[in-house]
């Protein structure tokens, strides 16, 4: 995965370079302040501690996505945003269920989790308005289940793993038109999650 990313990040970034406005190159480096606020999606990969994955039935890598806003003036960047988990379920369960029109069927459960984060952090611009290597310390809160779909009255069991506190080193590149792609790890040093891997694209626009 180390991998992809660095060779992403070789592809990406003379495009990135190429394609930029020529104005905050005029201005002073020590006179220009970045502010921006920023929406973006990302998915990725989560680890998670073997052991807690193997007591909570559930694969040791899952997918997720999230949906994240941020704020940036000067170096100083905050967000907040929302994730999603879908974990590979290896206790399934199945129930008899029915649906709105009468009719009875065999349903099968599956593991997701979702969760919400708040995050701030240390921006440095290594190209004014191009490209800027963020870190970021969060707290992520996640509720996580194994239960069917649509069902209101269906069985269900917590899923007992949790995220916490984290750390979140990225790499951030816009473009002249606004379109942004962030490239980063989060590192949970003392939760059941041990880290997430992902690309994000989302677009960057001046504070209103």
């Amino acid at each position: 995965m180390l991998r992809i990313i660095l060779t992403f990040l070789s592809i990406i970034s003379p495009l990135t370079l190429a394609d930029q406005p020529q104005n905050a190159d005029s201005i002073p480096k020590e006179d220009f302040v970045f502010q921006a606020s920023t929406w973006s999606i990302a998915a990725g990969l989560t680890n998670i501690e073997q052991k807690a994955a193997f007591e909570e039935c559930v694969d040791d890598t899952a997918f997720y996505l999230n949906f994240t806003y941020t704020q940036q003036d000067g170096h100083f960047i905050y967000g907040a945003g929302m994730t999603g988990y879908l974990f590979d379920d290896k206790c399934k369960f199945r129930q008899d269920v029915e649906d709105t029109w009468g009719d009875r069927h065999t349903a099968s459960s599956s593991a997701n989790g979702f969760g919400f984060f708040g995050e701030l952090g240390y921006s440095h611009p290594i190209k004014p308005e191009a490209i800027h290597f963020d870190t970021l310390f969060g707290l992520e809160k996640l509720w996580a289940e194994r239960s069917i779909s649509n069902c209101s009255n269906c069985y269900s069991e917590d899923i007992d793993i949790n995220a916490g506190f984290y750390l979140k080193p990225q790499f951030k590149f816009i473009r002249e038109s606004g379109f942004t792609i962030i490239v980063g790890a989060q590192i949970f040093p003392s939760a059941e999650i041990n880290n997430n891997i992902f690309i994000s694209f989302g677009s960057t626009q001046d504070f209103f």
